[in-house]
């Protein structure tokens, strides 16, 4: 009879979540926590906080932790502002104080498009100092609209971010000191990384058979003699021997990793953490594997423990960039509709296409504007025309104008005094 060993996972009781109050100093439990935008786990994250950073929470709203941007977290954190190029710019000349109320947001670090920088995180008051990083143009082609110059500018205090309050907390004395003094050390182990990964992973791979193999205990078969009648000559003699204590081993790292993936489900990990605790796990099997096997067992089972966890985050990236396509979707339907409430009276709309007849050569160079439905060639413009029509061919556009009679060659013509966007779709 076989009996197999199980290997054993080491589990630790979760500690209690504590429910930050404000101005209460708190702690990040695990690396790469999201600090996001807006009150709830579906507003993306702008940054990410490691264990151990100190943060101060100001309320807290649903189980999300309002944090204020100070501290050490926030030494290196920016925002951005924009506005039209052809408007007033909202500082001084010299870009040190604001001139009027000014809109800071933060951008998506994993869609970082023109469309995607929404995360309002808050407004600047007249007159107050902000320190530019850097400052940069964004043409029309981006914006879809019309040029806008983009400062980035060093996260001013009085923004605020939000964590989950379960990824937090209280913190120790010595916590508070460095939330004070702008700087806490992370934990030597999480500072650690692997000079190879697994280097000694290939013996581990040959010596693993063979100490599972040894782990199994093998029952043999015991004899038993029937003595019918006691022998009073025979004397039992028991010997008791005093075996000296051995002195349990522990390995402060493995015990640091499992303290952490302890206090936070698999599916929380986010992809950073997990390359953190696999970073961890497979030194331990690199130091491990030779004396200690059962240990290097036991990280190798949580290495297969992240690896699903990874499947996760991907699976997660995935959902994540699809609400987002659809909420943009979502957001250029409601600007084309803004756009068509708000339009003029339009002479003619239609899809700005090159024309293959007047091209140039037999005949002079024209935009056509065609029907999108039937295809059929509605009208004709003359590139010279006096409107920008870059940016528009293959788009469809709303006309503004006068519409004539080419006798010559026998077409409508268009003398346009303003031509829109009234839906943007790829060119094809």
């Amino acid at each position: 009879m076989f009996i197999a060993l199980i290997a054993t996972l080491i589990v630790t009781a979760p500690v209690t979540d504590a429910t930050p109050n404000a101005s209460d100093i708190f702690v990040v439990k695990s690396d790469g926590t999201p600090v996001r935008w807006g009150p709830s786990n579906t507003h993306y994250a702008f940054m990410n906080a490691n264990a151990g950073e100190p943060v101060k929470v100001s309320e807290t709203v649903s189980g999300m932790a309002r944090i204020n941007t100070t501290g050490p977290l926030f030494g290196t954190a920016t925002g951005v502002v924009r506005y039209p190029q052809s408007s007033d710019s909202p500082f001084n000349d010299q870009w040190e104080t604001t001139t009027n109320n000014v809109a800071v947001y933060v951008i998506d670090p994993t869609q970082p498009n023109w469309d995607d920088t929404v995360g309002w995180i808050c407004t600047l008051p007249v007159g107050t100092h902000i320190d530019v990083v850097s400052s940069t143009t964004v043409d029309a082609m981006t914006t879809g609209s019309e040029s806008f110059v983009v400062h980035t500018i060093q996260l001013p205090k009085m923004a605020s971010g939000w964590i989950d309050t379960t990824l937090l907390e209280p913190a120790n004395a010595v916590q508070v000191a460095g939330f004070n003094q702008g700087w806490v050390a992370t934990p030597q182990w999480m500072q650690h990384m692997p000079t190879s990964p697994i280097a000694n992973w290939n013996t581990w791979a040959m010596t693993r058979p063979e100490w599972i193999a040894s782990q199994q205990i093998v029952e043999e078969p015991v004899e038993v003699a029937v003595v019918l009648e006691p022998d009073p000559s025979i004397i039992e003699t028991v010997t008791v021997v005093d075996v000296a204590p051995v002195d349990s081993y522990s390995n402060t790292e493995w015990e640091a990793l499992e303290a952490t993936i302890a206090g936070t489900p698999l599916h929380k990990l986010n992809a950073a953490a997990v390359a953190k605790l696999r970073s961890g796990y497979e030194n331990i099997v690199d130091t491990e594997a030779v004396n200690h096997p059962k240990i290097a067992e036991q990280a190798t089972f949580r290495l297969r423990q992240l690896d699903i966890a990874a499947t996760i985050n991907a699976t997660r990236t995935d959902i994540a960039a699809a609400k987002a396509s659809i909420a943009r979707s979502k957001q250029d339907l409601n600007s084309q509709l803004a756009v068509l409430n708000e339009s003029p009276n339009y002479i003619m709309r239609g899809r700005l296409t090159v024309s293959p007849v007047f091209d140039g050569v037999h005949r002079p160079i024209m935009y056509r504007l065609q029907d999108p439905f039937s295809g059929r060639s509605l009208a004709y413009l003359s590139p010279d025309s006096g409107v920008d029509l870059r940016g528009m061919l293959g788009q469809r556009v709303g006309i503004v104008g006068r519409v004539n009679w080419d006798s010559q060659w026998q077409v409508k013509t268009i003398d346009p005094t303003r031509v829109d966007l009234v839906s943007v779709s790829p060119p094809e």
